[in-house]
This record gives C-alpha cells, structure tokens and sequence, in this order.
C-alpha cells in the first residue's frame, strides 16, 4: 500500500511538471514572435542598465527637437533648476567660480562703453569752447593725460544719476531701464543679469540675511547703489559724489513700485511691457547737480584759504625738516671731529717718547687713556694743549716708570752728568758711542761711571780725541 502510495505521487508529480511544459510550448505556438519580443522588453525593464542604453539616444533626439509643441524643455526645466539650487546650496564656489570671468569683465566693459560714448558728447559740446576756464581745463588735461570732456565733467559736475534698472528680483530679468540724455548705456539686459549674478554670488558666499543684499558697487568715479525690495531690486549708476538722500529716494520709489504693482511682480510672466506705466516714477530718479558760480566761487576762495593754511602748515613742516636735518648734519659733523681727535690723541700718546698707552677706551662721551710715563719725557697734559684735541673731553691717566729709549737715556746722561759741550753723545743698540775732545781725567771719570747708566751696555770713545 505504501509503494502505491509513493508510485502515485510520483507519478502526479511528474505530470504536473509535463503539464507546465506543454503550457510553456501552447504559448510559443499561440503567441509566436509577439512572445518572444515581449520577453526582451521585459528583460530590458528589468535591467537598469539595458534600459538606459535604449532610453539615452531617444532623450539626445527629443532634444534636437525645437517648436512651438515640443514640452520636453518645460518638463526638464523644473529639474535643472533643482538641480543648481542644490548644488548651489550645497556648495556654491564651483558655480561662482564658472561665473567669475563673465561677470567682472562684462560689467566694466558695459560701464567703458558708457563713458566713452558720454565723453565723446562732452567733447561734441564743448571743443568750441573758448572761455578762460576752457583754456585751463585744457592745460589740465594736457598736463595729466586725461581727455578734454574728461576733465571739463571733474570741474562741473558734483553728481549725475546716469540710469535706473528695475530688476525683477526672482528671475532677474530687467522689468524697466530709464537714462540720463548726456549718458549712453549699452545692453542694460546684460547688465541687470550681472548685478543679479553678483547678487547671488555675495549672498552665497557670506553668512548674511536671508533678506539681505548688497547695497552698493564702486567701480572708479561711478557708485552703483541698489535698493532691495521683496520682488524688485532698483539700482542706481551715478557719476560723482552719491548725495546723502539718494538712497532715501530709491528706497521710497521700490517702495511705490511694490504698493502699484504687487501682483503683477509676484505673478511676472516675462512681459516687460506691463510696467511701461513706471517710466515716469524711475526718470524722477534721474537727477544731475552741477557746479553753479556761487559755489565756484566758494570753492575758489576756500582753495585759497586752503592753500594758505596749507603753505603755513608746509611751511612749517618743512623749517621743522630742515632744522632736523641739520641737527643730524652737526651732529655727524661733531661725531666726525671728536672720532677724528680721538684717533689724533691715540697716535700722539704712542709715538711720545718715554710714553707707553696700556688702555685706550671711550665711554659716556668720555675718553680715557692710561699707561706709563718716564719722569723725563713729556708731561701727558702738555700734549693735549696744542688746540687740536679740543672736541673731546680727554681722561688722562698716567704711572712713572723708568724708559730705555735711547733718546730718554742720552737726556738721563746730561742731566746726571756734566759732559762737555765739545763731546757730543748717540746711543745705538746699547752701545753709547762718544765723539769730540775731552780731558783724560773728565774720559776717566766717566768710564767708570757709565757701566752703572740704565740703558747702555757698553761704551765707545774710539772717536774722542784727549786733550790736555
């Protein structure tokens, strides 16, 4: 009954797994190719790396497509944009860093431009000019390199507002653009996308705010100041000096901008066009002050005075000058004579005979000099009295001592001894050398003296002739 058992259920078993083969061929015969191909697609949708194989040449010829019913652009957009958000937020260096070269040279040559072409009016204007004034302003120009319109705009101009742009502050896109009739702008899109770009870049590479913003740009004589608004940034080129209340009246026009048109800001559609109407509120921002003739001549007399305070004031620094270089002149000079009689004293002191200098040395101003002196040589302070060691202040310091000179023995001799004056005495080498005439007994007498002299070893009267 058991092998029966097991027969059948082998047997069921094998059934089973024949039916599911019989399955697998009636579906190969029912469907044909229609299966075989809906097994690839199935494999390919399960493989990540099959299915991007097939997806990426259709995505690079949906973006070859350009028109009117192509969405793909609109659906990626949202992504992108994402994208660079997180990315900026994550690190925002690399993007500043790839916008770095557009942004700097792109702002300083629409701001050339402008000044060039405003100095190129000036120059329209006033070439023909032939007043005083003309002619030194274009001694000036000549004198510092500058051009004529150049140099006229310094010595007129105290402020010119040239151009406002009204910048949405979502997409920074230019809303409107107003100019100054002297000034020439260039391009005032690029420039709105510029400021915006530095904009972002300030704000995301400094811990500020999140409502904060930059407030102004200097670039030479021309200020850019920028007024931040919730969903518009006004900014302002001016030439000069900013007057103090001009940021009080941009703030007051974005603030009108904002209390017309907050809807529209805030539902922007791309359509400049739909704040044509705010011309007239951003011209009153076009503001220019010149140099009237009141103000020339008050300018003129307090360059006067100013010249006077400033001569006086020159004047003094340069006495003060002038007497601190001559003090350190006179004091070289003093230090050059007392270096000069000290090195004079030095060498008088060690050529003296019956004179040995044992220490030299200068302190506090002072110079000492000590050693030893024969009684019979020269007083040390007589020598310090010729009227050449008078810018030093001279210590002496001197002990006796018997000196061997030859010239300090031979005047040891005459003093102790009474030689004639037809005997004439030289000293050489310790040998005292005798020559002239003397008498035997004086000969004698002073043979037998000289073998105790200091100094003289032995004694020659081969030259001295004996009288009676």
């Amino acid at each position: 009954m058991a092998d029966s058992i097991t027969g059948i259920d082998t047997t069921t078993s094998g059934q089973r797994s024949m039916s599911e083969t019989d399955l697998e061929t009636l579906r190969r015969l029912l469907l044909g190719p229609e299966y075989q191909s809906l097994l690839a697609k199935a494999e390919i949708l399960d493989d990540p790396a099959l299915l991007g194989q097939v997806i990426t040449p259709a995505i690079q010829e949906s973006l070859k497509l350009s028109g009117p019913t192509h969405n793909l652009q609109k659906v990626l957009s949202p992504t992108v944009v994402g994208a660079l958000m997180d990315s900026v937020s994550n690190d925002p260096k690399p993007i500043a860093d790839a916008l770095y070269p557009v942004m700097g040279p792109a702002i300083r040559k629409s701001i050339n431009t402008t000044m060039a072409q405003m100095t190129s009016n000036f120059n329209e204007l006033l070439e023909r000019s032939v007043s005083p004034n003309a002619w030194r302003w274009r001694f000036d120009a000549w004198r510092t390199g500058r051009s004529y319109s150049e140099v006229v705009l310094i010595k007129n101009l105290v402020f010119q507002v040239e151009q406002v742009f009204l910048i949405h502050r979502d997409t920074g896109l230019l809303l409107q653009h107003v100019l100054a009739d002297t000034a020439i702008s260039k391009d005032p899109d690029m420039v709105s996308g510029m400021l915006t770009a530095i904009q972002d870049f300030t704000s995301d590479s400094f811990s500020v705010e999140q409502n904060s913003g930059l407030n102004s740009l200097k670039l030479g004589d021309l200020t850019v100041l920028i007024e931040n608004g919730p969903q518009a940034v006004l900014a302002a080129v001016i030439r000069g000096v900013v007057p103090t209340d001009l940021q009080e009246i941009l703030s007051e026009t974005i603030e009108e901008v904002h209390l017309q048109d907050h809807k529209k800001l805030i539902n922007y559609d791309g359509n400049p066009d739909r704040f044509n109407h705010l011309q007239p509120l951003l011209s009153a921002c076009l503001r220019t002050q010149l140099i009237s003739k009141e103000d020339h001549k008050d300018k003129q007399n307090s360059t006067k005075e100013k010249k006077q305070s400033s001569g006086l004031l020159k004047y003094g620094i340069y006495s003060l000058l002038l007497l601190m270089v001559a003090g350190y002149i006179y004091q070289q000079y003093q230090s050059n004579l007392a270096e000069d009689d000290w090195n004079k004293a030095q060498q008088i002191f060690g050529s003296e005979s019956g004179l040995i200098v044992t220490n030299a040395s200068k302190k506090d101003g002072k110079y000492f000099i000590s050693g030893l002196a024969d009684p019979l040589a020269k007083k040390p302070s007589l020598l310090i009295n010729h009227g050449t060691l008078n810018n030093i202040e001279l210590v002496l310091s001197f002990k006796p001592y018997l000196s061997l000179e030859p010239d300090i023995v031979l005047k040891r001799i005459g003093e102790k001894y009474n030689i004639p004056d037809s005997v004439k005495l030289s000293l050489k080498d310790g040998v005292l050398s005798l020559n002239g005439r003397s008498t035997q007994s004086w000969l004698n007498k002073f043979e037998s003296d000289a073998s105790s002299i200091n100094g003289v070893n032995s004694l020659d009267i081969s030259k001295i002739e004996v009288v009676r």
